[in-house]
This record gives C-alpha cells, structure tokens and sequence, in this order.
C-alpha cells in the first residue's frame, strides 16, 4: 500500500512539474498578436476610461486595460466598440475599477495566464501612476518587436488558477503513468503468450508458480 502510494505521490508531483513547464511554455513561446483579439471595449461610457482588450492564442490569454483620457479617441473606440463585457470588467483589480487621477493615456494593467489544456497559472503586471509593477511572476526580457505588436512584455507566471491547474495535473499524471506503465503491461502479455513467466520471462510449465523467481504466476501476470 506504501508503495502504491508513493508511486501515486511521484506521478502528481512530476505531473504538477509537467504542469508548470507547459504553462511558461506557453506564455514564453506563443506570442499574441492584436489578430488575437476576441472581445473589446470600454469600461466606462464617459472619460476617462479603460480600454479593455481580451486576447487568447493556444494555452495563451492576455486581458489588457490601458488608460484612455482624450474623448476624441474614447468616442472613436466607443463608436466601433461599445462597452466591454462585464466579465472583462470583473477582471479589473477592485481598487482600479476607475481610472487613477493623472493616468491619461500612461497607465495600463495586464493579465497573462498560460496553460493547457485549461490556464493553469497567471501573472499580473501595471503601471498606475507609481511605476511599473509586476506580481505574481517572473519577468523576461522584451519580446522581439517583431514578433507581436501588443505589448511586448513576457511572464512566467506563478500564481495557480483553480481548478485549472489540478485539472491539468491530473490529466499529465494520467499521461505519466501511461507512458511508465504500459511497456510493462505489453512486455507481460507478450511472456504469457509465449509460456514464460511474466515476471522473469523463465519458461513455465503447469504450476502455479515459477521455478525461476517464486513468484505465483497468477499474481506475476496481473
């Protein structure tokens, strides 16, 4: 039972490692492009405001809010956009809800998350007014311009998004212990077809157990 236990113990661990890996992956190597973007809007019907993009590329979204204070461009981004959903709104920091006095056109807060098969992890980055800020992440350097043109800014991120992240561990440790066990399994069936042990593969004849190692065939080939 111990080590049955243990061995369940090693598959979520390395599939929880699995887990992460694919999820910075993902936020390291699949760039988003402004082609990306599936919903858009302003937060509020008057300025100042938050421009609110919704960005999603395979096991990649990126929610960005950016300051908008010149009602020129707020009337021309309400005109093709009209309000945001209000779940891209919810997704706002309660206490930046509205746009912080003297941002304008300067302040912008992102949030990545990354993963697959669902997000599993996300990472916030802002500037407010205060400088910029980034949390719950790791930070690497600029994207290539080239290779995107939204905001160039990449993360790995660390915070869990649930049940994203169990759902994914679960499903890497199915994949794991598939990849482990099944050659075993194979190798075994094979033995019984050709009258040997399936433990140690020693020639059986009509006892229950082998000669070789003393294993009870019936439990070897189970």
């Amino acid at each position: 039972m111990k080590r049955l236990l243990l061995k369940l113990g090693l598959f979520v661990l390395a599939a929880a490692i699995v887990n992460v890996a694919v999820a910075w992956g993902c936020a390291a190597f699949v760039p988003l492009r402004s082609s990306d973007r599936v919903a858009s809007g302003v937060t509020s019907p008057t300025s100042p405001s938050w421009i609110a993009g919704d960005f999603h590329r395979f096991g990649h979204r990126r929610i960005e809010f950016g300051s908008l204070g010149a009602e020129n461009m707020h009337e021309m981004f309400k005109s093709s956009a009209g309000m945001a959903d209000p779940a891209l709104i919810a997704r706002l920091p309660s206490e930046n809800r509205t746009v912080p006095a003297g941002c304008y056109q300067q302040c912008f807060i992102l949030l990545d998350e990354a993963g697959w098969p669902m997000l599993a992890g996300s990472a916030e980055h802002a500037n407010i007014g205060s400088g910029e800020v980034t949390r719950f992440a790791v930070q690497l350097s600029p994207a290539d311009s080239t290779a995107t043109d939204i905001w160039p800014h990449r993360f790995l991120p660390i915070r869990p998004i649930w049940p994203g992240f169990a759902i994914n561990t679960l499903f890497y440790a199915v994949i794991l212990s598939l990849l482990f066990t099944a050659p075993g399994f194979v190798r075994r069936r094979r033995r019984i077809k050709r009258g040997l042990c399936p433990a140690c593969a020693y020639p059986v004849g009509e006892s229950e157990t082998c000669t070789e190692c003393g294993r009870r065939l019936i439990d070897a080939s189970s």
